[in-house]
């Protein structure tokens, strides 16, 4: 390879693309997922179940994350104790009818 001579920071870049050097990291990955593809294409059949195990796995422990989490929060409420209830007035007729019929016993 030539040495690359840089002038300015401006043209660092453009520098290193003339050279033929891939500056933009996904630039880079993609050139490199597209190299082996077409390599391992070139070698024979592809069969990519990598990416799709990789994905289901991680649906797995996300689903468990929030399946931990629900059972946490449901943990939780059932831990609160019941509001006590509210104790039961009774209407003042009835109080007075009482009034009345303790009257009438005496």
């Amino acid at each position: 390879p030539k040495p690359v001579w840089i002038a300015e920071p401006a043209q660092y870049v453009e520098a290193l693309r003339a050279a033929h050097v891939l500056v933009d990291a996904d630039e880079r990955e993609a050139r490199i997922r597209a190299d082996v593809t077409a390599m391992a294409k070139k070698a024979g059949g592809v069969l990519a179940y990598g990416s799709f195990i990789t994905v289901a796995v991680n649906f797995l422990i996300l689903a468990f994350i929030i399946f931990q989490m629900v059972r946490l929060f449901n943990k939780m409420k059932k831990a609160e104790p019941a509001p006590a209830p509210a104790p039961v007035v009774t209407p003042e007729d009835v109080l007075l009818l009482r009034e009345i019929r303790d009257s009438l016993k005496k």
